[in-house]
């Protein structure tokens, strides 16, 4: 049996559609696989890298095949450790106190991520938060390949496309298992920069139905 793992932000995972209406379901019952969809809106992309390898780790004692779609979202977000009393922004999950950070939120959080707001968004320091995603996409796909997890990691939103540069893009395009960050994002299979509705979803989901159905060609 086959497992289907998903994660990512509110471009996977539209609170407006149902369960059965959003691309990884879509992807399942077209392949007859099994579905973890792990994302969830407002993610960043620490969140998503560093759940997507604390599930697949759990995953493994399934001892199913673990196929992974990892969506990533803005370059420009972060994450802070939070308690359950604090603040009034949602969890990520049962035990996971990790909260999404905004900069419109940076004067109720604590002066730690102050900080980080202020260094990020004021001197736009997109170079450094780029290099750090850098890093964490290597860790992610060589966790993957460890583990004979076989993957795709692609942008959601144009957004992460403008920060990437060409020595970064360069070096990734290097795995035909992360879809070019420069020049493609889900989004564009929509033709709109909106979270999909029903039809981009199906869209979307067309697009990967493809690309699992040739999986072993793709990411030798």
């Amino acid at each position: 049996m086959t497992l289907l793992y998903s994660n990512g932000c509110s471009y996977t995972a539209n609170l407006k559609l149902n369960r059965d209406q959003r691309y990884p379901v879509l992807i399942g019952n077209a392949l007859g696989w099994e579905v973890e969809d792990c994302a969830i809106p407002g993610s960043c992309n620490s969140r998503i890298i560093r759940c997507t390898i604390r599930d697949c780790i759990n995953l493994l004692n399934t001892n199913k095949k673990i196929v992974a779609l990892v969506q990533l979202t803005h370059v420009m977000r972060t994450e802070y450790a939070g308690t359950h009393t604090e603040f009034n922004s949602w969890k990520y999950g049962k035990n996971d106190l990790f909260e999404s950070v905004r900069p419109n939120q940076s004067n109720d959080l604590p002066i730690y991520i102050q900080d980080w707001c202020r260094l990020t968004f004021n001197v736009m320091d997109e170079k450094a938060e780029t290099s750090k995603l850098l890093s964490d996409i290597v860790g992610l796909i060589n966790f993957f390949k460890q583990h004979n997890i076989d993957y795709f990691v692609f942008s959601g939103p144009q957004m992460i496309a403008d920060c990437i540069t060409d020595d970064f893009n360069l070096y990734l395009q290097q795995d035909n298992c992360v879809i070019d960050l420069k020049n493609f994002n889900m989004l564009s299979l929509t033709g709109s920069t909106a979270h999909p509705d029903i039809n981009g979803m199906q869209k979307i989901a067309d697009f990967f139905i493809e690309k699992l159905t040739n999986l072993p060609d793709q990411c030798n």
